[in-house]
C-alpha cells in the first residue's frame, strides 16, 4: 500500500520485487510495513544461523523476569544492556549502561529449563521460585566477552528500547 513518506520507517522495503519471496524471521501482518531486519537477507541459508548478521554471534545468556523486561521480550526487539557490580568486584556499588541498541534473536528457544519449568506449570507443581528464560543476543566478538564477564563478575538486567527508533 502506499503511506505518505513522513510515515514510513527508515529501515522499510520500498521495492516489491525486493520483498516477494523472501523468507522472514517472524511473521508480518497485513498492511504492516515490511523493514529489512524481518527478512532473511539473500544468500544466507535458512534457520537460526541466518538470522545472526553479519559480523556478529549469537550469545545467550539466562534472564529472569526481573532482569528480561518482565518475560515480554521477544525475536526482534532491540535492548540495552546493564550491569551491576558489587563492592566485592569494583570496591564500590556500581552500575552502568554495558551495551546499546542490541537485537535479540530468540527467547527461549529449546531452553530445557523454560521446558522445565512448563511442565511443571502444567502439572500445576509451579514451586514459586523466580523464572528464569534464556535470551540470545547479536553481538560481536568484543561485545561477547564484555557481557560474558560481566555476566561472571556481576548482575546483568535488560533494557528494552522504542519500537520507533530514537533520533
Amino acid at each position: 500500500i502506499q503511506i505518505p513518506s513522513e510515515y514510513v520507517q527508515k529501515a522499510a522495503m520500498r521495492e516489491i520485487s525486493k520483498v516477494l519471496g523472501v523468507m522472514t524471521r517472524e511473521a508480518i501482518v497485513g498492511g504492516e510495513q515490511v523493514l529489512a531486519r524481518r527478512l532473511l537477507i539473500e544468500g544466507k541459508q535458512a534457520g537460526f544461523t541466518g538470522v545472526i548478521p553479519p559480523g556478529k554471534r549469537a550469545l545467550t545468556v539466562a534472564v529472569s523476569d526481573v532482569t528480561g523486561v518482565s518475560g515480554l521480550l521477544k525475536a526482534g526487539d532491540y535492548v540495552d544492556v546493564l550491569v551491576t557490580f558489587d563492592q566485592q568486584v569494583v570496591g564500590d556499588h556500581v552500575s552502568q549502561i554495558l551495551l546499546q541498541n542490541l537485537l535479540v534473536l530468540a527467547v527461549n528457544r529449546d531452553s530445557e529449563v523454560a521446558q522445565e519449568r512448563d511442565a511443571k506449570k502444567e502439572a500445576g507443581k509451579e514451586t514459586g521460585i523466580v523464572k528464569v528464560a534464556t535470551v540470545t543476543l547479536a553481538v560481536s566478538p568484543s561485545e561477547a566477552a564484555k557481557v560474558t564477564l560481566s555476566e561472571e563478575k556481576g548482575k546483568l538486567r535488560f533494557a528494552l528500547r522504542p519500537y520507533i527508533p530514537e533520533e
